[in-house]
């Protein structure tokens, strides 16, 4: 399993059987929830076609899944955690084709709320500056539950591998970011070790 969470010199076909595979130990393919997840895929590949990662020759749904295979890997391998981590950031990079209420409709109350709960807000009256945003996104992270802290920590390692493509000011504010509201999220759960582990699967960095 260890091989999936590391893609990069995988070719997309087999990078796809591998989750698959995986997810086929979990859950039967007749099954509600394997038919559930083959669904939440099939959503995100067809909304992501001709996108592109910032990582060079990486397609979108390569990170959805990164993420997913590696709740997993973690043993979260309950339906709910793998469609969320599938979808995470549909609501927030889709939101004309899949609004919060079509994802209700399609996936039912738990998986929308979990969605939601990783999903920043838009700008708006009531949410005029990025900085109002962001302040308003943290704490609704504090309140989420274990599942979405884990999906969000994963979320943020796994697009470490990216910073250097930043301008400096995006990444000065993703760094910030990260060690201001990211890693105490992860010192409260208990979640410091697989922190280490997953920095040296992706990032290349030992703590």
């Amino acid at each position: 399993m260890a091989m999936a969470l590391h893609e990069s010199e995988m070719t997309e076909e087999r990078a796809e059987r591998e989750f698959f595979e995986t997810v086929k130990i979990f859950h039967r393919d007749s099954s509600m929830e394997s038919q559930t997840i083959h669904r939440a895929y099939a959503v995100i590949k067809k909304v992501s076609t001709g996108k592109m990662r910032h990582e060079k020759g990486k397609s979108y749904i390569s990170h959805p899944r990164t993420i997913a295979f590696a709740l997993m890997f973690l043993n979260f391998y309950d339906y709910v955690s793998i469609v969320v981590a599938l979808l995470h950031d549909l609501n927030e990079d889709f939101p004309e084709t899949w609004p919060h209420e079509r994802l209700l409709s399609e996936f039912g109350l738990e998986i929308a709320h979990e969605v939601e709960s990783l999903t920043r807000p838009p700008l708006s009256a009531d949410i005029p500056t990025k900085q109002v945003r962001d302040t308003l996104y943290s704490k609704s992270l504090r309140r989420a539950s274990r599942r979405v802290k884990i999906i969000k920590i994963l979320d943020r390692l796994h697009n470490m591998k990216t910073f250097s493509l930043y301008s400096e000011e995006k990444r000065g504010r993703k760094i910030k970011e990260t060690v201001d509201e990211i890693m105490p999220i992860a010192i409260e759960i208990g979640f410091s070790d697989e922190i280490e582990f997953f920095l040296k699967q992706w990032v290349g960095v030992t703590l």
